[in-house]
């Protein structure tokens, strides 16, 4: 199916998911705000995956390395999500420094710091 773009003068593949002119989506991106997606937070997960992994972390048990992994990424999209960029305890340089560290967790002792950096920022990911 085809449209007329009557701003453009063009006719377009009319697609049922965009139904707008291709030349005029970002303008149309840029009026409609989506909301952030907010962080997948650990109790949430549909597996079981996590849950003995971060009560053996909180604790204070030793992780092995598959496990200290899987805090890493479970940290990493904690802090990625967009619903951040306007957290009012933190500011975005403390942000950027979380995210940035969050993908340098690689010891027990590294992990312990960034959960408290998050937690002093508002960001508790436990």
């Amino acid at each position: 199916m085809y449209s007329l773009c009557e701003e453009h003068g063009r006719y377009w593949h009319h697609d049922p998911w965009k139904p707008v002119c291709p030349k005029c989506q970002p303008e149309v991106d840029h009026q409609i705000p989506t909301p952030p997606e907010p962080p997948k937070h650990w109790t949430d997960k549909t597996s079981d995956l996590m849950m003995p992994i971060v009560k053996r972390f909180v604790e204070g048990e030793e992780l092995n390395e598959y496990e200290l992994q899987m805090m890493r990424m479970y940290c990493e999209q904690w802090v990625d999500s967009k619903t951040w960029d306007s957290n009012p305890f933190g500011g975005l340089a403390d942000l950027a420094v979380l995210r940035k560290s969050a993908r340098e967790i690689d010891t027990l002792v590294a992990l312990r710091k960034w959960i408290e950096y998050a937690t002093e920022l508002g960001m508790n990911p436990l």
